[in-house]
């Protein structure tokens, strides 16, 4: 039995392999054509790709130093908006008075207070 399955897929390989050499003597294979980079509708060649072009690496120096600003904003005071006395805490503060004081908690409505008319629901 297990001879007869080996002999079987040895028939099939083999029978492929000749259908595909078959195939490729009979129908010619067509040359690519290489097209270049064109742009339309005057198809000219294009010297360099449009904007937005990648930027080279740079040792992450433009990531560092976004992070270095946001680490130094985090950690420092500083106005958010002066006219409405609006300031911003360093984010270490900032946790520190909500363990404190804890978080500002809305009051709950009660039926009373709600302008809303609950109906129970009748089966």
């Amino acid at each position: 039995m297990a001879g007869s399955v080996v002999t079987l897929m040895i028939l099939s390989l083999l029978g492929t392999g000749v259908f595909m050499y078959w195939l490729s003597q009979h129908r010619p294979l067509h040359r690519m054509q290489s097209f270049g980079l064109v742009s339309a509708p005057d198809q000219t060649l294009l010297v360099r790709f449009p904007a937005p072009n990648l930027q080279l690496d740079d040792g992450h120096a433009d990531s560092t130093a976004l992070a270095t600003q946001q680490e130094a904003k985090l950690n420092s005071y500083g106005w958010v908006d002066r006219s409405q006395g609006t300031v911003h805490i360093p984010i270490q503060r900032a946790m520190d008075l909500i363990l404190a004081e804890g978080l500002p908690v809305r009051p709950r409505l009660t039926n009373e207070n709600s302008s809303l008319i609950l109906k129970k629901e009748t089966p």
